[in-house]
């Protein structure tokens, strides 16, 4: 029987922009930043076991750096605050990282997620964002319990645009029995078509 681990809900909302300013900083945003224009998608047209690892959804290509038979499309811990099934669940090693190569690029990217835990972590998750193979920046988050399993919202917003995201999850937060793994990553994913441009002044005077 395969070890279980939970891999959260993500809402993750993604607005383009037409061009990138010459430096660059990164800064966490809430839910609420994602708004007119951002587009949902959800894991609800996958099959229930399937894989992660390869598959695209929405444009969006996920990549586990474990592989095949890591990840697949499950209830996970069911409905949370911020996570809601489908969602993409652990049942192999829960320390790898998930590559999100995105369809375009984007200056924001969020998600719900959850991990093995029902108490307050410093470092539950932390999101990296690149340019190609360029890291552009990356922020730790924080997660209480939301409302039974740790976990929450991340989200990041970036004055250099950027198409690819990776994401890991705190894998030491894990019974001793190794029995099941919780961590929760992707089930909602919000992608904005086409933002006006603004400056990097406009986008974080908020």
């Amino acid at each position: 029987m395969r070890t279980r681990h939970l891999l959260g809900a993500c809402s993750v909302a993604l607005v383009l922009l037409s061009s990138a300013p010459a430096s660059a900083a990164v800064i966490p945003i809430g839910i609420g930043a994602f708004g007119a224009g951002s587009t949902l998608t959800t894991f609800a047209t996958q099959v229930n076991g399937g894989e992660v690892n390869g598959a695209t959804v929405d444009g969006i290509l996920f990549t586990y750096s474990f592989g095949d038979d890591a990840l697949i499309f499950d209830g996970g811990p069911g409905t949370t605050n911020n996570v809601a099934p489908l969602n993409i669940v652990s049942v192999g090693q829960n320390d790898g990282v998930l590559s999100m190569a995105l369809p375009g690029y984007v200056n924001r990217f969020g998600f719900g997620y959850a991990v093995l835990a029902t108490v307050p972590l410093a470092d539950a998750t932390t999101i990296s964002i690149f340019d190609g193979a360029t890291l552009l920046g990356s922020l730790v988050y924080a997660g209480v319990p939301d409302p039974v399993f740790t976990g929450g919202f991340a989200g990041i917003e970036s004055t250099i645009l950027f198409n690819r995201v990776q994401v890991i999850f705190n894998s030491a937060v894990v019974d001793t029995l190794h029995w099941r793994h919780l961590w929760v990553v992707a089930a909602l994913i919000w992608a904005g078509a086409m933002a006006e441009q603004v400056t990097r002044e406009q986008r974080f005077a908020r």
